[in-house]
């Protein structure tokens, strides 16, 4: 038995979100969508701000220190998640688990 999938091909558009500047590991978007938290290539913890309103902790600088477990951040799911509004759990995959807490 042959079956037939047709598709309807409708136009999109991609277009670039923002520009960190730097190479990605991984993202997520704070709860209210407004900010981006992303592991850099550099393993440090970075915020930046889609409002244009951008609070004095996410002006696209680093959050955190480096540490040679954040380099086992790779483009795998679950690696960040918040644990509330105000508290970004990271998991290096190194067996713990870290907390960035919002300022």
């Amino acid at each position: 038995m042959i079956f037939y999938i047709f598709l309807k091909i409708t136009s999109s558009t991609l277009h670039t979100l923002f520009d960190a500047g730097r190479p990605i590991r991984n993202f997520i978007f704070s709860e209210d969508k407004e900010q981006v938290y992303y592991i850099s290539s550099d393993w440090k913890l970075y915020c930046h701000d889609l409002q244009g309103i951008a609070p004095a902790h996410c002006t696209n600088t680093e959050l955190g220190p480096k540490s040679t477990d954040m380099a086992l951040i790779t483009h795998r799911p679950n690696q960040l998640t918040w644990k509330s509004s105000t508290e970004l759990l990271i998991n290096p995959r190194s067996g713990e688990i870290y907390q960035y807490t919002v300022p």
